[in-house]
């Protein structure tokens, strides 16, 4: 709306998340990244209002805060939302599923293939 002065309306900013609870589901973290986990969750939970937002902020944090060490080793990986299913392969040590509120996050780490797979012969099923 326009103001008595006739004025354009200014723009009303978003509310952002207000976190009220934050809880872990299970993890397979050792406690130093479980609490940066929990932590950089709830922090972007409540400075970004989108769940993509939310998902890029804890990747780039967490790679920012234990970062490869070597060229095979793998990066953080984020999973953000309400309503979603995955099945996923993790490095050891390095999964945890949160709950914040009435949203999901499950953060893990995985390598990446040292090898192309344009590399790697065809396989089909039933060829053997």
């Amino acid at each position: 709306m326009a103001d008595d002065e006739g004025n354009a309306p200014k723009e009303q900013k978003q509310k952002k998340f207000t976190v009220g609870s934050a809880k872990i589901i299970t993890s397979h973290m050792m406690p130093e990244h479980e609490e940066a986990a929990l932590e950089v969750a709830i922090e972007a939970a409540e400075t970004h209002n989108l769940m993509k937002d939310i998902a890029k902020y804890i990747k780039e944090e967490m790679d920012h805060r234990f970062p490869a060490q070597s060229a095979t080793e793998g990066l953080f990986h984020v999973l953000a939302g309400q309503h979603f299913a995955c099945c996923i392969t993790h490095e050891v040590r390095f999964y945890i599923h949160l709950q914040i509120d009435r949203a999901h996050v499950v953060i893990f780490k995985n390598k990446d293939t040292p090898v192309s797979l344009r590399d790697l012969p065809d396989h089909h099923p039933g060829d053997e």
